[in-house]
């Protein structure tokens, strides 16, 4: 049954700030029919108050007589262990719904939820469960949150308002099939070239972001990292977190890129840096290269320049399907200086490239016109 008519003797005003609700049942006939109907209605208005109109004064006046009740129904149970969960009062939260988890075995399933909810914003974030509830309106939010923390400051509990994190922008970029894929050259007989590096949030090219640039200019076959030789800078990643997983294995943490340039602007450096020459990576051409077409798309800045892949190279060297530069390094016997950060991979991958030259004959160049399926989708 569901009533929605005003119980007796009820008041427009006190459809907000309804006073004692024992007499408002004490106006009214003793059927339990009636009973069920007006603590339905005050629990159509507790919900009202708290969901729509952020009302946390007016609720929390019904939810006071409402609490005080015995043989309140699941609905009224659930929606009285919310308000209290929101208003951080975990101890009644926690009371009323495991109460209402041994009253109505049939629902304890959504109470449970509920209880589980009180229980990790009690914790805390900071200790393993959930931040604090704050009010998140689409209109008004400002007003709504500082209403809420005047309410909370009310009744003891202090809070402060959330300020909205803003969020980067990211610049008009080029549409993706307007932006030319990158061409591979198997020609391995160069040797001035740059190579390079970059460090991302993962391994996902549609998804992850880079975290850091890495470049070494190598002439004639000389690898040198003096600083007009090098190019180096971390990037904030855009829309993007750095794991704990990846932090732990580059060393690179969110708070040493959070006041880094973004990828468009560093990229131009970048572009600058390498001029016309060959870029060598390590997987490149499947993984390095998605993201410089991104980063390129980003910046409005096309780069045309070849893309050399000495992991290509060394499966064919030594007849391996796959291969890391790691494993590569130390069978070369090169020494990688900071392994899995971009400048120090880039001049790895430039020693594990010229020593790679004297044991291959020089190849042949090709063109990728069908680069990468899965290129529209950066």
């Amino acid at each position: 049954m569901i009533c929605f008519h005003r119980p007796v003797g009820s008041t427009a005003q006190e459809e907000h700030y309804p006073g004692n609700l024992q007499q408002n049942f004490a106006r009214t006939p003793v059927k339990a029919v009636r009973a069920f109907c007006i603590l339905s209605y005050w629990a159509m208005v507790l919900g009202h108050a708290l969901y729509k109109d952020y009302d946390y004064f007016g609720a929390d006046a019904v939810a006071e007589d409402l609490a005080a009740m015995a043989d309140l129904d699941v609905h009224t149970v659930y929606t009285l262990g919310d308000f209290y969960t929101q208003t951080r009062r975990y101890r009644i939260a926690k009371e009323i719904l495991r109460d209402g988890i041994a009253r109505f075995p049939e629902n304890r399933y959504r109470l449970e939820e509920k209880l589980k909810d009180a229980e990790a914003r009690e914790l805390g974030k900071e200790n393993g469960g959930k931040v604090q509830f704050m009010p998140n309106p689409k209109e008004n939010k400002e007003e709504v949150r500082q209403q809420y923390v005047e309410f909370l400051d009310s009744i003891g509990i202090a809070a402060e308002v959330l300020v909205a994190k803003r969020t980067r922008k990211g610049p008009d970029k080029i549409p993706r099939g307007e932006y030319p894929g990158p061409v591979e050259t198997r020609d391995s007989g160069f040797r001035s070239f740059v190579a390079f590096y970059l460090e991302t949030t993962g391994v996902n090219t549609k998804i992850d972001a880079i975290t850091e640039f890495g470049a070494v200019r190598v002439v004639d076959g000389v690898v040198s990292e003096a600083k007009e030789f090098t190019f180096q800078e971390l990037v904030h990643p855009y829309k993007r977190k750095i794991s704990d997983e990846v932090a732990e294995k580059t060393g690179i943490t969110n708070d040493m890129v959070k006041d880094s340039r973004e990828m468009w602007e560093v990229f131009q450096d970048f572009a600058d840096f390498v001029g016309d020459d060959i870029l060598v990576g390590f997987n490149c051409v499947e993984f390095d290269a998605r993201f410089l077409v991104r980063a390129g798309r980003y910046s409005k800045r096309i780069i045309t320049n070849k893309y050399f892949d000495v992991m290509r190279m060394a499966k064919d060297v030594y007849g391996k399907d796959k291969i890391s530069l790691g494993e590569l390094a130390d069978e070369l016997d090169v020494v990688n200086p900071q392994a899995h950060r971009a400048l120090a991979d880039a001049l790895t991958t430039a020693r594990v490239y010229l020593k790679l030259i004297e044991q291959k004959p020089e190849g042949k160049e090709e063109s990728l016109d069908d680069f990468l399926d899965g290129l529209d989708d950066i």
